[in-house]
């Protein structure tokens, strides 16, 4: 194909040193060149600065970025801030990318002229082995298109990440990731939808995510991911204008985290986190008939629901302590 299309690849960069190299490697080696390559170190405190300055030294395609640590929010922020790209390209700094993986995406983009293209993915482990037995982290046929509207209801309960995906440069106009949160990419997943005229899904597993220990999403219980929760209930707040057909959907996927949340929360101190426990009680009872004649939503989330809001004794013996 034509290489007249300039795409920006973004990668933040932070604590990824055994990583690094083989991420930045899968995107120089790309079938498709004409990309420009924004690799933005977070302040990180090992040799990725000297790893990204010395494929700089390399290739002139890189641009590196080194800044005081804020997150990885804030350096895709960085990065957005000076592509030059017709379209957007992001990459997490431990993660790879097939070969022919941008290839493929701006063909199918240019060919559908579709602002959106969402690719399959294979998690792997550290050393390159498949987990999930190689399931794809979508259900549609390959080729399906969304409109806006479609793809907000679509994935309103699936995992949603910045990358494996190619965004036309107006998709991401005056939308950045909110900084100092985590699911940061969930935040702002239905403004970008908003942007879309149309999507593409091709099932080709284009994207490799390295599920490693010690990764944000990784670990124990930590009370930031309340903020999982402040990000599904903004959320449901913004779809209910925006795309009203998605809300029932959306409030379900509410609901996993304010449960997961409110499970926790009892299970470690329930004392202490008193006044945590009670904000998520309080959001079943503002919302209780958004749950109630909620079609998508089974009778085990109702009842969860209505227990932990009017009988919490019974919640805790259900579903804590038995």
């Amino acid at each position: 194909m034509q290489q007249n299309k300039l795409v920006s690849v973004i990668m933040p960069v932070y604590k990824v040193e055994p990583y690094l190299e083989k991420s930045i490697e899968s995107i120089i080696n790309q079938t498709y060149q004409n990309v420009e390559i924004i690799l933005v170190d977070d302040g990180s405190p090992d040799r990725c600065p000297e790893i990204c300055e010395k494929y700089a030294a390399m290739d002139e395609r890189i641009k590196v970025i080194h800044k005081k640590n804020g997150g990885q929010a804030e350096a895709r922020n960085f990065g957005l801030d000076i592509a030059n790209g017709d379209y957007i390209y992001f990459i997490d700094s431990d993660d790879y990318a097939e070969a022919n993986a941008v290839e493929v995406l701006l063909c199918i983009a240019e060919k559908e002229k579709a602002d959106l293209v969402i690719a399959d993915i294979k998690t792997v482990d550290e050393s390159g082995v498949e987990s999930h037995y190689g399931k794809r982290q979508y259900p549609f046929p390959n080729m399906t298109s969304f409109t806006a509207s479609e793809l907000a209801i679509a994935l309103a309960e699936l995992d949603w990440g910045p990358w494996n995906k190619l965004y036309a440069r107006k998709v991401h106009e005056n939308i950045r990731f909110p900084v100092g949160k985590i699911h940061e990419d969930e935040a702002i997943m239905f403004q970008l939808f908003n942007n879309v005229t149309r999507c593409v899904y091709t099932n080709q597993q284009l994207y490799y995510y390295v599920k490693r220990f010690g990764s944000t999403t990784a670990g124990t219980y930590s009370l930031r991911k309340l903020d999982w929760f402040a990000v599904w209930l903004s959320n449901y707040h913004y779809v209910v204008d925006a795309f009203p057909a998605a809300k029932d959907r959306v409030m379900k996927k509410l609901l996993v985290t304010a449960i997961y949340n409110l499970d926790n929360l009892l299970a470690i101190d329930q004392v202490k986190y008193k006044t945590k426990i009670h904000e998520i009680i309080c959001f079943f009872e503002t919302y209780k008939n958004e749950i109630v004649y909620n079609k998508d939503l089974s009778w085990n989330y109702k009842i969860r629901c209505f227990l932990a809001n009017r009988h919490m004794k019974v919640y805790i013996k259900l579903y804590i302590n038995g």
